[in-house]
């Protein structure tokens, strides 16, 4: 797993996000090849001035392996306005997030969202992975530090739940 922080480069600023959001990009690893499309949740909190895209690595992934050993800082990608239906609520309802593995992304940016406005709501966040090397961004510990109330995250595969925060 590895993260791109994406800048305009005209320095005006991005199209607003929601927390939940997705962003296509489109680049051409091989001059000769067609371009490769790839859709990449955000997975931080929504800012005029930066996308953040989380990209789980494959070990013959054609995008991800040009991503993670191609692409450099200044490098140039076509990327989509934010996009998608599955996005954070507003409310002041509890708040359920399920998520498993790479799915992990765009409820990380929801976590944040949420601890950045100071939410009061009722939280509960499940999150399954087969194991610690799958378990992206150290979910656990990033919501723990982000100092929201959640109440429980769990791991499925050792059925363990984990008690975070003020209950």
């Amino acid at each position: 797993m590895f993260s791109l922080t994406l800048v305009p480069t005209d320095a005006l600023p991005l199209a607003a996000a929601l927390p939940g959001h997705f962003v296509v990009l489109r680049f051409r690893p091989k001059p000769d090849e067609p371009p490769l499309l790839r859709s990449y949740s955000l997975s931080n909190l929504s800012s005029p001035y930066a996308y953040r895209v989380s990209v789980k690595e494959e070990i013959n992934g054609a995008a991800s392996s040009y991503l993670r050993s191609q692409v450099r800082l200044g490098d140039v990608l076509d990327v989509s306005t934010p996009r998608g239906s599955f996005t954070l609520r507003p409310g002041k309802g509890p708040v359920v997030l399920l998520s498993a593995g790479i799915g992990a992304t765009p409820v990380l940016a929801m976590l944040h969202a949420l601890a950045a406005e100071g939410s009061a709501r009722m939280i509960w966040s499940l999150f399954g992975a087969r194991n610690s090397m799958e378990h992206p961004f150290g979910i656990l510990s990033s919501i723990k530090d982000d100092g929201i109330r959640i109440r429980a995250a769990m791991n499925l595969k050792r059925r363990h739940t984990y008690w975070l925060g003020r209950s």
